[in-house]
């Protein structure tokens, strides 16, 4: 009975892995977003399974990694950020994270500010594909974080009820 509860459960588990893997190896979209200084053009991180303030932290992470300096007050803002692949120069990175009420999902609107402006399709291909990158290791990151989380929230409970079980066969 012990081992038919865990590999439900594993199984269970195992079953949404595939899903989140699967969502995860999606590209970012192209958008536009409204940042404290006007519009510009993003790419957009969409996550189905995680929650505001963990997208945000995770992100706020990332620009850290790259970036002299971080402030987050309306929009967290990367200044002199490095992103090799994408470009020689320094980067600006404007990051608004929003889960728009009743929504299963949390957008990262993510805006590449370089010498020649804003990242866009219509950038040169280099810088382009390195921000999309930069953007898509991210997401790739965050749902194994969250995937990893689940994995072992399950794993908890797996362990409450075989203990549960345990007492009832006492």
């Amino acid at each position: 009975m012990r081992m038919r509860i865990a590999t439900s459960l594993l199984l269970s588990v195992g079953l949404g892995c595939p899903a989140i893997a699967l969502h995860a190896q999606s590209a970012p979209t192209m958008g536009a977003y409204q940042f404290g200084d006007g519009v510009h053009p993003t790419f957009d991180a969409t996550f189905t399974d995680a929650e505001a303030r963990t997208v945000e932290s995770f992100w706020k992470d990332e620009l850290r990694s790259v970036s002299v300096k971080v402030t987050d007050k309306k929009e967290m803002i990367g200044e002199a950020a490095r992103i090799p692949a994408a470009t020689s120069d320094t980067l600006r990175i404007l990051i608004k994270v929003e889960k728009p009420k009743g929504a299963t999902t949390v957008t990262a609107h993510i805006a590449f500010l370089t010498t020649g402006g804003y990242v866009a399709p219509d950038s040169p291909k280099r810088v382009l594909d390195g921000c999309t990158a930069w953007v898509q290791q991210g997401m790739v990151t965050l749902q194994k974080q969250v995937a990893q989380k689940d994995l072992e929230d399950g794993q908890r409970a797996l362990t409450r009820q075989e203990d549960r079980l345990d007492d009832m066969k006492r």
